[in-house]
């Protein structure tokens, strides 16, 4: 791909978007950079992105200590400013600006420097043609749709400055309907709304600004930080910030809808990765490109657009998974559980026997486990005969099923439990034995029988060697206490991976292992169970006789040498060999010596069995944690079970297979479907002492059984609470399912795909083939057309323009277009071909649609699973966005909670809830409104604002130095008549900083015309009473004299009594002379002034719908007679071109 292109991910959507495109495109290229901003950091799946975090550990109040002229455009809120900006921008879009002002002023932006960097742009050779950015965001939340247009305006910037090149800046935005889930309360809703129209709001009047050459785009009103100003930036069309924007909405014009925020993310990542990575936008071969870049060159409007993409998918990996799991359930049911099985049944009939005879014992597991597999091997069961090779070896010369005489008869059976067990007692007795501390003390015991008989050598002698022999005992005793430990750790280390000994032929390791491949589950418990009966065996012997050795050296210690005739004393050795007493003294020397040599065998038989003792009780400790783990996983083979059972019939009846509602239509995909693909396999799951699975399993379980001893350690000290020991149980049943599917069931999984890939493996074409039984047309019929409507741009629209639906590279200048893309693969290609022989790909996609050929991309970039459909829509008008309509007799969803927002927001001097980026910009003085329909429309509430506070005494004039100027009045009108009327509130009108005169109806339209607050307050208050004028019964009203009603008498503005008017007391507010004030101001256009006399000509036609014919043009003609025009040949003159003074003047017959 030749182009650069810096994919940029705005909150929490967009860098999400961004990451999985990422990961979609899968290899490394240097020729797309990744980046994220986002405001709170909480979001992680970035890996392999540049993240910028814009918020830092900040107060709203401290970060704008160091903006200058914040008051200007941030909210005045004083909750909203001791808010950490951790927390994120949410709905707040100002927090969002402020928090990238923030970021571009401190230079924080390392993380983009080196996106770019890495993209090795060649100064003063960057072309739109070339580089091209790509922003990603939502408009739902405050951070994309608070920081989008700057980011735009700020790479634009950056590229200029740096590398003195222009660049194709393109946005994709979800809207906020993709997010309206069932949990988003009204507050929420009405903000996501608001904010996406207040985005669109001010990109539509930053674009106007660059490239509108229409003088109302004067009038806009903004700057953005040091980004963009409005005067300094007029009709620059390269400081707009997009090229050209997506919208991505929750409905295509197909009416298609999808079910969940998920399937709307995967069609946000699979139109980025068009964009960006797929043939398709491949620069120089990619129409879209060069579609968007010639619109540019026409005529440089802004471009708004929809995308939409969808695939006919044959599942492979869908299915494999299932044929895994269906493999796995056959094997669980066929052989992993049938021993246990017959143990479940066996114990159900030995509790019944248990309660008939009590002297029945219990049902022992370890055994019966061994009796089942024995009979099942004399039986010849095939399914387990791998556990026969796991218990017995052969000698170098021969195998199990090798004939004798073809080695000469030299084949030895042996069995390995038997001699893993004589290994291991061998390492136990020499490990004593080799002892140079306790040969030592074995040593300096002993006396020579010569010595005894020596009377004056006797008393030493004995005493040294008694105190030899008790040095021994103790000694043996201490070496069993500090190294039983290191010996049951050789023999069974608590870390298989790099536990000490696991390569020595004691450790339990070199019985589970054969060959440094762990032996099948099965085989493993048959092993163990049987070691176990080994252990507790010798244990009981050793255990018996080490208990009887000690006993006898306790004794010899204590009563050896007692005489029986003294019965009073018990006589040591020491005393015995002292001079005293015959009895002592007798026989002495030849009884010292053989008891003293009889005891010192002992010691060294107790010292022997002793350390065996310990050292198998601990190794039978662990031996049993491992043997319960090992149980415990075949006790959940139910609970695996009825997990992949369930996972089976979610594949089986996934409702996007059968009845599909996101962007994919699936293709050998229903129930029967994938049950006949996995009988047509016929797969054995590779159940054996050679699985790589088996390692897993024992690597897992032999970890658990630690842990576990671990959790009893922590139990005893009390250090686990109950809710902690029930979460610590269902973790291990968790677990056990875990490891079950990553060993077990991945393995199933790898060898299908290996094994079965003539089945399974078929290209998705091939998979069309097989569904409609090679019928071509139903293919094109049920799958081609259904993939292109769901790949419609997902964009409601309403146009009265042309609609180009081809791929032509110069569509007409005022019109819409779509191009079509369908994506395949070289296999795909070469399939269909095959089929519909010199047929060209593109009448084979165009199928039964009614649209120029489309444009067939054949690529190793897609899928041989997959047939891609990808369709763009392009020069969209905001207006014709029926979301966005803000006239009419229903608004779009959009305007109309923008409007609720606003109108909260000012009532309720609430500045925190303003949806815009400036507090101030919802006033038309600064932003225009989106439709040009719009703009009218509230041009014509200004005029009738203005027409109606004149009428209603809501414009008094005050003295300004010499002048007399209009000031605001808003007049609440009594109900009662008695009661005077009530002036609530007034304030000055400026127009550029001045007041305006009272000759000067001109400029006093322009002011209310940016002057929201005063307009729409002048209608809230005098409408009523305009109202009140109308209700009255009104053939019985006069128009002049006495009786006259206000409306009547303002818009003559004269002596109401004679209806004339001398040129003494002709009035400036007569409304004739207002409007040929307004028409003579240099500055009036034609739009203007028809918008200000069709105001006044609508409210003259409300106010007289009942009157008689007669009294309508009575007061047409009262406001002539009153406006001096008759007399006044100049005024007529001025105004004749805009109005039909015979109107005014004539009078019914």
């Amino acid at each position: 791909m030749a182009n650069k292109t810096l994919l940029v991910g705005l909150g929490g959507t967009g860098c999400e978007i961004v990451s999985r495109v990422k990961k979609k495109i899968g290899v490394l290229n240097t020729d797309i950079q990744y980046v994220g901003f986002d405001t709170d950091g909480e979001w992680e799946g970035t890996d392999g992105i540049n993240m910028v975090y814009t918020s830092k550990e900040m107060t709203v109040r401290e970060y704008l200590k160091d903006i200058d002229n914040w008051q200007e455009w941030f909210p005045d809120d004083a909750m909203l400013k001791t808010r950490n900006m951790l927390k994120g921008a949410g709905q707040v879009r100002p927090l969002s600006r402020l928090a990238f002002a923030e970021t571009m002023s401190s230079n924080r932006l390392g993380e983009l420097d080196d996106a770019i960097r890495k993209l090795k742009l060649e100064a003063g050779n960057v072309k739109p043609n070339s580089f091209r950015v790509m922003i990603v965001s939502s408009f739902a939340g405050g951070t994309g749709s608070g920081m989008f247009i700057q980011m735009a305006l700020f790479l634009r910037e950056y590229i200029k400055k740096n590398y003195a090149g222009d660049i194709l800046v393109r946005g994709m935005f979800a809207l906020p309907d993709l997010f309206m889930s069932s949990n988003i309360n009204s507050i929420q809703r009405r903000s996501m709304y608001a904010n996406a129209y207040g985005a669109l709001k001010e990109l539509n009047a930053i674009n106007q600004v660059c490239l509108s050459r229409d003088k109302k785009a004067d009038s806009i009103n903004l700057t953005i930080d040091r980004l963009f100003d409005s005067k300094r930036d007029r009709l620059k069309a390269e400081k707009k910030p997009f090229d050209f924007i997506f919208f991505v909405d929750n409905v295509n014009s197909k009416g298609t809808m999808m079910r969940s925020l998920e399937e709307y993310k995967n069609l946000l990542v699979n139109a980025t990765y068009m964009q960006v990575y797929s043939p398709v936008t491949t620069i120089g071969d990619s129409r879209e490109d060069n579609l968007i870049l010639s619109v540019i060159n026409k005529g440089g409007r802004p471009l708004y657009g929809g995308v939409g993409t969808a695939k006919i998918v044959y599942p492979y990996k869908d299915i494999v998974d299932y044929c895994a799991m269906r493999a796995t359930v056959d094997s669980i049911g066929s052989l992993w559980r049938i021993i246990d099985d017959e143990f479940e049944k066996a114990k159900k009939d030995n509790r019944k026997q248990m309660k008939y005879d009590l002297n029945t014992p219990p049902l022992n597991r370890g055994k019966h486990y061994i009796s089942t597999v024995k009979d099942k091997l004399e039986n010849d069961v095939a399914r387990i005969r791998f556990i026969r090779s796991a218990m017995e070896m052969y000698n170098s010369a021969g195998s199990e099923e090798d004939d004798e005489e073809q080695y000469g008869g030299d084949t030895i059976k042996i069995d390995r439990c038997e001699e893993y067990f004589d290994n291991m007692t061998q390492y136990i007795t020499e490990k004593i034995g080799k002892s140079e501390e306790l040969s030592n003390l074995s040593s300096q015991t002993g006396v020579e029988l010569s010595m005894l008989k020596k009377k004056e050598n006797t008393l030493g002698a004995v005493t040294n060697n008694e105190t030899a022999l008790k040095n021994y005992f103790n000694g043996v005793n201490d070496f069993i206490t500090y190294n039983k430990n290191a010996a049951i750790q050789s023999v069974f280390s608590d870390d298989i991976e790099t536990g000490d000994g696991i390569q020595n032929n004691w450790n339990i390791i070199s019985l589970l292992r054969i060959n440094n491949v762990t032996v099948h589950p099965l085989s493993v418990r048959m092993l163990l169970y049987t070691l176990r009966i080994k252990i507790e065996e010798r244990l009981s012997e050793v255990r018996s006789s080490s208990s009887s050795y000690r006993k006898r050296i306790v004794e010899y210690f204590k009563k050896a040498y007692d005489i029986k005739e003294t019965k009073s004393v018990t006589e040591t050795a020491e005393e015995r060999a002292s001079e005293s007493g015959f009895f002592k003294r007798r026989n002495f020397a030849a009884e010292y010596y053989n008891k003293s040599g009889k005891i010192k065998k002992v010691i060294e038989s107790y010292s022997k069995d002793a350390f065996m003792h310990a050292v198998l009780e601990g190794v039978l400790g662990r031996l049993n944690g491992l043997i319960s783990q090992y149980e415990r996983l075949f006790d959940n083979l139910e609970v695996i079970t009825d997990y992949l059972n369930g996972k089976i019939s979610e594949i089986e009846n996934d409702p996007d297979h059968i009845s599909p509602t996101g962007e994919c239509t699936y293709v050998c995909s229903d129930p029967e479907e994938k049950r006949a693909l996995y009988d047509a396999i016929c797969f054995d799951s590779h159940d054996d002492n050679e699985n790589p699975i088996n390692d897993a399993v024992l690597l897992t379980l032999y970890k658990n059984v630690f842990d576990e001893e671990e959790l009893k350690e922590k139990k005893k000290e009390k250090k686990l609470t109950k809710k902690e020991i029930k979460e610590n149980e269902e973790k291990v049943v968790t677990g056990m399912k875990t490891l079950f599917i990553n060993s077990v069931l991945k393995k199933n999984r790898e060898d299908i795909e290996a094994q079965c890939s003539d089945v399974l493996d078929i290209s998705v074409f091939e998979a069309l083939k097989k569904e409609t039984e090679g019928d071509i047309d139903q293919i094109k019929s049920r799958f081609i057309q259904s993939t292109f409507s769901k790949g419609t741009p997902y964009l409601l629209h309403k146009t009265a323009r042309p609609v180009v639906a081809d791929n032509r590279e110069a569509p007409p200048a005022d019109c819409s277009f779509v191009l079509t893309f369908w994506g395949i693969s070289p296999e795909v290609s070469n399939d269909i071909q095959n089929v519909i022989g010199t047929a060209g790909l593109s009448d084979f996609f165009k199928g039964f649609q009614q649209i120029a050929n489309p444009e067939v991309v054949v690529s190793d970039h897609y899928s041989r699973h997959e047939i891609s459909c990808y369709e763009a829509l392009y020069c969209v008008e905001l207006r014709e966005i029926p979301k966005f309509l803000e006239v009419g007799d229903t608004f779009g969803v959009y305007y109309d909670n923008y409007r609720e927002a606003v109108d909260e927001m000012v009532n309720n001097d609430l500045e925190a809830l303003t949806p815009h980026l400036d507090k101030r910009w919802y006033q038309r003085s600064y932003l225009p409104m989106i439709s040009d329909d719009k703009n009218i429309e509230d041009d014509k509430m200004t005029a009738r604002a203005l027409w109606l506070a004149m009428i209603y005494g809501g414009l008094p004039e005050m003295t300004d130095g010499k002048n007399r100027v209009f000031f605001a009045s808003f007049i609440k009108k009594s109900q009662n008549s008695s009661v005077p009327e009530q002036v609530y509130g007034n304030c000055d009108i400026l127009y550029k900083g001045k007041r305006i005169p009272v000759n000067n109806p001109y400029e006093l339209y322009k002011a209310l015309q940016i002057n929201e607050i005063v307009t729409r307050r002048f209608i809230e208050v005098y409408t009523p009473a305009f109202e009140d004028d109308k209700n009255v019964t009104m053939g019985r009203v006069e128009l002049k004299g006495p009786r006259a009603r206000r409306l009547a008498a303002k818009l003559i503005s004269a002596d109401v009594k004679t209806g004339t008017a001398s040129k003494s007391t002709v009035s400036e507010r007569n409304a004739l002379r207002l409007i040929y004030r307004f028409i003579s101001h240099a500055k009036s256009d034609d739009y203007e002034i028809k918008t200000f006399i069709d105001a006044l000509d609508e409210l003259i036609a409300e106010f007289c719908e009942e009157l008689a014919p007669e009294k309508q043009a009575e007061l047409r003609s009262l406001i002539y007679d009153a406006s001096g025009f008759a007399k006044n040949k100049s005024y007529r003159e001025s105004v004749e071109r805009y109005l039909d003074l015979d109107y005014w003047k004539a009078k019914e017959d």
